[in-house]
């Protein structure tokens, strides 16, 4: 937990306050990020394009290094401070204080640290400037603010980026000390960059000298970065020494008598990336070498890049093989634990270094080692010995603190699953169903969320249908499930509904719950171990077998009702910057910014680096091994615009050599600003990734254009084109043609197989609670009507359709828009509000909506005009039938039939002749503002169409 603080208004009034955060509080920041391709908003710079990298401020435009007049009694302020409000022995205090005499109104702060979220604090006005103070957590040693301006009241301690601007262009990055019981203050002026510091409490300042990184560039060079700007005139004022304090002789120093913030050093002998050195600075102090640019080298790559399928613990027989990749490491052991992983008591046997830095061991009769023997690695390093999990381990004990050797073979459900086939798989009856992306119909579910019981939010005297398989993978192999109404749950639920792939939100082994305790809740956003089931959704946690088990039963069962599987996968960052991964080879499988801190494109204190060839290799190796051992049948990458274009497309052509039909889908953003190198997987980039040949799909992004475009913002009061906003309807087209056309947007795709539309998911308000607070005035029967319309657009519209659970039933989660550790209650699906009338003889709402979306889903399957995945521009017509009602009109055509679509946002109904659009013939509609299905709802003659109001209604005239 974290704490921050801040100065209110005057000394008498001095105040705190306390603010909660997670250890990872991205998926906060995913709610402030889905903004659109043009604009990312982050925790570190919220303003930032996507892909773009994070600025030192140092090699900025100069700024003036003057030192301002004294201006205020500053000390005076943190003296009473200090009284009232001491730092604790277990926090240390960043004060940050803005000198100026002039009016500061509206002038504060988006402050972060390592991987708390970005909030917003204005500064309390004093004759002097301004000042707020932070209380950290001791071990922190990175501060980073954005100087805002136009900030207004309500801002007040907001985590999400509003409508100010940035007092100057980049990040201000602080280097802390990390201790406890400290405090660090840091000085600005308005529109600089330069940090000062003072000794007399702010009447007199000093330039801020900060030695911000020691980059191993090459094993004999290093890169140095400080500020502010300084000239060096000789070598001597620059030293190196290895971790036994012997010195490394300095050669040469790049950019000497040139007053620079970064430069080369270049030293005589080579340094041995295995090792620690230091290297300091004359009037900078000094710094550990961090070896960061050189993991990227071509040379690195060609020495130590391992092409290698055997990576992890392999069984052969009674032979049990050992690979670890760790070409860093000066000694690596084996640790093998005596019994499963719950005790200390353990053996440490060496394991030998061979060629590309893989470490090995090949087990011994004496060893006792076999499937169910837990391990972990002893890894030695330039920053010391670490005991660490295999990243490639294939099974963990409880709270994924120990790998496990499995026999996969031991681990299938039953003798069927060697026939269970990937869903899609090329040759089977349903593959020939699922042809294209567009086929697809995605049912995005939280695991717990499926099968834990609430009603309105409360406990309910309802029994639980899903037993002791709530909350876990097995509940969605429960078939025949009713509730308390006698209305169908479950899967059969989301099969009736015509859902053709579940969506499971992160279901490998995350940190953030105890998996003993089925009370906590957390999305999963945070990886520990990528390729292990999450130990919470098993029925025995403990038991690193039955967690595969109970998977692979989840999938068949799943398989067996005829939808496929999709896992939710997050490769961008990790639950802490010391993952396992950082502990074999520290440094090399994340972004560093000219810091030397973390890049934090994620939003999570971390982002890795998917362009360096081991952890490519790792995402790949990953992706089959999921899809080949668990027959998963998609993936949806978290945060897509962290990971490179040549990575996507090589896990789509890897994946697709596989499965042809297997989903690939992501988020075509950042959660921030990102130092990655190479070309981001974003959506500007979409058109740069290509589907295989034969492949159903190549890498599809959600389309945030049209979900933007249909109901306003994510979580605020404004409406879009569904709920009271008929404007805008260009973003309506662009969803409508799979985004092929631009119609204005800065992106487009290559077909309508990569355009995911949807209009809700996991992040933000539910869509049912978008609807309540963009139209709070409205009926229930409207706002319902409003949720009909919008849902029917994303049916209707060429391109992958994606819907939230229970979307489909008017899910609330009471206006919960960031839930990713909320209650069960809050969370849960409210299965008890589906009532089909067959024991009440009422209908409820729920179960009306859930018709319709039925009705929805059973006509857009029905008809493969809307499922082009090939829609071109002379395939389609889409227009706006006038200047002031804004309704568009899209005329869809294929050799079968012509289909007529109008979206009528208005209060009133509208009639058009279309003759230079429509053959002649009969039309029959099929969906029109309550009802759909592949049934006509009524017949039309001619070339005359209408629509009522707040609908979509659609024709077809069968050739």
């Amino acid at each position: 937990m974290k704490k921050t603080k801040f100065l209110a208004v005057l000394i008498a009034l001095l105040m705190s306050f306390t603010m909660l955060f997670t250890a990872c509080t991205r998926e906060n920041g995913e709610t402030n990020n889905e903004a659109g391709s043009t604009t990312n908003q982050s925790t570190s710079d919220p303003t930032g394009n996507e892909g773009t990298t994070t600025q030192d401020p140092s090699t900025s435009e100069e700024q003036t290094q003057t030192e301002p007049e004294a201006t205020g009694p500053v000390g005076e302020l943190l003296a009473e401070l200090a009284q009232t409000d001491p730092v604790g022995v277990n926090e240390q205090r960043v004060v940050v204080a803005l000198m100026d005499t002039g009016d500061i109104s509206g002038y504060g702060l988006w402050a972060w640290w390592t991987d708390a979220m970005g909030t917003c604090h204005l500064f309390p006005e004093y004759s002097w400037g301004g000042m707020l103070y932070y209380d950290v957590p001791a071990g922190v040693d990175y501060f980073g603010c954005v100087m805002l301006k136009n900030c207004t009241p309500e801002h007040e301690g907001a985590t999400a980026w509003g409508t100010w601007g940035k007092d100057t262009d980049n990040d201000r990055d602080i280097t802390i000390s990390g201790e406890g019981g400290s405090t660090t203050a840091i000085y600005y002026k308005r529109g600089s960059e330069q940090r000062y510091e003072s000794k007399d409490g702010g009447n007199t300042l000093s330039v801020y000298k900060d030695f911000t990184l020691a980059d191993m560039a090459t094993k004999t060079t290093i890169k140095y970065t400080i500020s502010p700007k300084t000239k060096f005139t000789s070598a001597s004022d620059f030293k190196v020494t290895d971790n036994n304090g012997n010195n490394v002789p300095v050669t040469s120093v790049t950019k000497l008598g040139t007053e620079v913030a970064t430069a080369v050093v270049t030293v005589g002998e080579e340094l041995d990336i295995s090792k620690e050195y230091k290297m300091s600075i004359t009037g900078f102090g000094e710094r550990s070498v961090v070896p960061s640019t050189i993991f990227g080298s071509v040379a690195f790559e060609e020495e130590y890049a391992y092409e290698g399928d055997d990576l992890g613990a392999v069984i052969d027989g009674d032979i049990v093989t050992f690979k670890l990749w760790a070409p860093t490491a000066s000694d690596v052991q084996l640790i093998v634990y005596d019994d499963n992983g719950t005790t200390e008591n353990a053996t440490l046997i060496p394991m030998v270094k061979g060629e590309k830095g893989i470490w090995s061991y090949v087990s011994q009769s004496s060893d006792n080692i076999a499937s169910g023997t837990y391990y972990n690695y002893q890894v030695t390093t330039s920053v010391g010995a670490q005991v660490a999990v295999d990243p490639y381990a294939r099974t963990t004990n409880t709270n994924g603190q120990r790998g496990m050797v499995i026999d996969l073979s031991t681990t299938n459900p039953n003798p069927e699953w060697d026939s269970d086939v990937y869903y899609a798989k090329a040759g089977t009856a349903t593959a020939n169903q699922f042809r294209n992306y567009t086929d697809a119909e995605i049912w995005e579910v939280h695991v717990k969320d499926f099968s834990n019981y609430k009603h309105n939010n409360t406990p309910t005297t309802a029994t639980n249908p899903f037993g002791t398989s709530a909350g876990k993978f097995t509940a969605f192999t429960k078939t025949g499930l009713k509730n308390s109404n006698g209305t169908a749950v479950g899967i059969d639920h989301v099969k009736d509904l015509g859902i053709t792939h579940i969506h499971l939100l992160p279901s490998y082994d995350y940190a953030s719950v105890n998996e003993t305790d089925s009370t906590q809740f957390n999305w999963g956003y945070d990886p520990q171990n990528y390729n292990v089931p999450e130990g919470s959704y098993s029925s025995d946690p403990a038991n690193g077998k039955q967690r595969i088990t109970d998977f692979k039963t989840m999938v068949q069962g799943i398989h067996n009702q005829g939808m496929g599987v999709v896992m939710d996968v997050v490769y961008n960052h990790t639950y802490d910057k010391n993952s396992n991964l950082n502990k074999v080879v520290p440094y090399y499988y994340y972004r560093y910014n000219t810091q030397g801190k973390n890049s934090n494109g994620s939003g999570c204190g971390n982002e890795t680096a998917s362009e360096r060839a081991m952890y490519r290799k790792y995402m790949v190796d990953s992706v089959l091994y999921w899809a080949t051992e668990y027959h998963v049948d998609g993936f949806r990458f978290d945060l897509m615009a962290l990971h490179d274009t040549v990575t996507m497309q090589l896990i789509e052509t890897e994946l697709h050599k596989i499965n042809p039909k297997a989903l690939i889908y992501g988020e075509g953003w950042t959660g921030g600003t990102s130092t990655i190198k190479g070309t981001p997987a974003s959506l500007a980039n979409c058109s740069k990734l290509t589907a295989s040949a034969g492949a159903a799909g190549g890498v599809a992004m959600f389309n945030d254009v049209i979900r933007n475009g249909i109901k306003g913002d994510n979580d605020g009061t404004a409406a879009g084109y569904a709920t009271g906003k008929a404007t805008g309807t260009n973003n309506i087209k662009f969803g409508l043609v799979g985004g092929t056309t631009a119609y204005g947007n800065a992106w487009k795709t290559n077909s309508a197989n990569q355009s995911v539309n949807y209009i809700s998911a996991h992040d933000n308000l539910s869509l049912w609670d978008k609807i309540e607070k963009s139209m709070p005035e409205a009926t229930k029967a409207e706002q319902m009507q409003a949720q009909r319309f919008a849902a029917a657009i994303v049916q209707t519209s060429q391109g992958l359709s994606f819907m939230q659970a229970g979307e489909e039933m008017m899910r609330t989660k009471f206006g919960d828009h960031n839930s990713y550790a909320s209650s069960n209650g809050v969370n849960n699906i409210d299965w008890e509000a589906l009532d089909d009338g067959s024991v009440s003889g009422q209908k409820s709402d729920e179960y009306k909506m859930y018709e319709y979306y039925k009705g929805l889903i059973a006509f857009r399957k029905a008809h493969n005009g809307i499922r082009n995945a090939q829609v071109t521009n002379t395939s389609y017509s889409v227009f706006d039938v006038s200047s002031t009602q804004k309704v568009v009109l899209v005329v869809a055509d294929n050799t079968n039939e012509t289909i007529v679509m109008l979206y009528n946002p208005s209060s009133t109904d509208f009639s058009i002749t279309l003759s230079t659009h429509l053959q002649v013939g009969t039309y029959k509609m099929y969906i029109n503002g309550e009802t759909a299905g592949t049934e006509p709802i009524s017949t039309l003659d001619g070339y005359e169409v209408s629509c009522a109001p707040s609908s979509c209604t659609v024709y077809v005239r069968t050739k």
